[in-house]
């Protein structure tokens, strides 16, 4: 058995907001080789950006992308995946009218990495949720929602349409939805944004730190870095510079022996 599921940014939705949607994979304890399926779109709600950055599937047949039949995909794992919550794409939604809405794959397909590519039982796991006409201030009850935004995973990638490296990230909270996300860059100070964000520093090692905080104030802080790298120029300068050091010390040594 597999899933192809789903998780939603903040809930309920108001008329005119945007909105994200994770679409997620749970091989349930077997490695998959490929995913597969069409997620249709219910009148009322307008496709704004897909995002699929740091996908477990990294290699696309069909990048997931809006058809007559609603967002189609079809992806590879190289080397196959085996977890409960491994990130498909993200869809980000407007909301243009009031009522409930239900996301169901339609003619979906997960493929096991057995050599044969066997199709996984598939379970569904639709994703109902409410769009309202008016912020409901009051119908969030901070007592009953203890428990921060589950854990989630930043991912730091190049997306030369977004203009250089940016950090993607999507969380969920089940009970009250994610309000917001502050983040904070290396020793910069906090700030609210938006995912995928614009890196300032677009070259060399960086740290980040981000929040997802939901709608009564409980916080989720993961924390995520990617190290700089050397050019080829760099290297070939490295080891140039070391091999004078290594040539210089050994024509050196029988000199200081003789000059004894």
């Amino acid at each position: 058995m597999a899933q192809i599921y789903f998780g939603i940014s903040a809930m309920p939705v108001q008329v005119g907001s945007l909105f994200d949607v994770g679409v997620f994979v749970d091989s349930h304890g077997q490695t998959i080789s490929a995913v597969e399926g069409v997620l249709p779109l219910s009148d009322g709600l307008e496709l704004v950006a897909v995002q699929d950055g740091g996908s477990v599937a990294s290699l696309w047949v069909e990048k997931p992308q809006e058809t007559a039949a609603g967002v189609a995909f079809a992806g590879v794992t190289p080397g196959g995946f085996n977890g409960s919550r491994g990130q498909l794409f993200t869809l980000t939604l407007r909301a243009e009218k009031a009522g409930s809405f239900e996301l169901q794959l339609a003619d979906g397909r997960v493929l096991l990495n057995d050599g044969d590519g066997t199709a996984a039982v598939l379970s569904p796991a639709p994703l109902i949720f409410l769009v309202t006409d008016t912020a409901q201030s009051g119908s969030i009850n901070s007592l009953t929602d203890l428990d921060p935004p589950e854990d989630f995973t930043p991912v730091i990638v190049d997306e030369l349409q977004l203009g250089g490296r940016v950090v993607i990230f999507s969380a969920v909270d089940k009970s009250s939805g994610i309000d917001y996300y502050k983040l904070k860059e290396g020793r910069g100070e906090w700030q609210t944004v938006t995912s995928p964000y614009l890196l300032a520093k677009q070259a060399g090692p960086v740290k980040l730190q981000v929040i997802a905080v939901d709608h009564v104030g409980n916080e989720r802080l993961v924390k995520s870095s990617v190290g700089g790298q050397l050019t080829s120029l760099q290297v070939a300068l490295f080891c140039g510079i070391l091999s004078v050091i290594i040539i210089t010390l050994w024509a050196s040594k029988p000199w200081r022996l003789w000059s004894r």
